[in-house]
C-alpha cells in the first residue's frame, strides 16, 4: 500500500502545480478528498472504503472541477483515468 500512497502524493501534488484557479471551493474540496485517501491508505482502511472515496474523487473531476474550471479539461480528463486505475488497483486488493 506504500508504494500506492507515494504515488498518490506526487499526482497530489502535480495535480495542484496544474491547476488554474487552486483558491476555488471544488479545488479546495478535491483536495481534501485526496489528502482524505491518502490518510485512509496510510491508517490501513477498508479497500471497500478507499474505492468510495476514489469514486467520489472521480465524481468531483467530472462534475464540480470540470464545471468550474479549475484546471484545463485536458488535465482534469488526465488525472480522471489515473484515479480510475488507482480504483481498479484497489479494488483487486480486496
Amino acid at each position: 500500500m506504500e508504494p500506492l500512497r507515494q504515488q498518490l502524493i506526487a499526482t497530489e501534488r502535480r495535480m495542484h502545480d496544474l491547476m488554474d484557479r487552486p483558491q476555488d471551493e471544488a479545488a479546495g474540496r478535491l483536495l481534501s478528498e485526496i489528502r482524505l485517501l491518502e490518510s485512509d491508505m496510510q491508517t490501513g482502511k477498508n479497500a471497500r472504503f478507499m474505492e468510495d472515496r476514489v469514486k467520489r474523487i472521480i465524481h468531483a473531476l467530472e462534475g464540480e472541477a470540470r464545471a468550474d474550471r479549475i484546471m484545463n479539461y485536458e488535465h482534469l480528463d488526465m488525472f480522471k483515468h489515473w484515479f480510475e486505475h488507482l480504483r481498479e488497483t484497489i479494488r483487486k486488493l480486496e
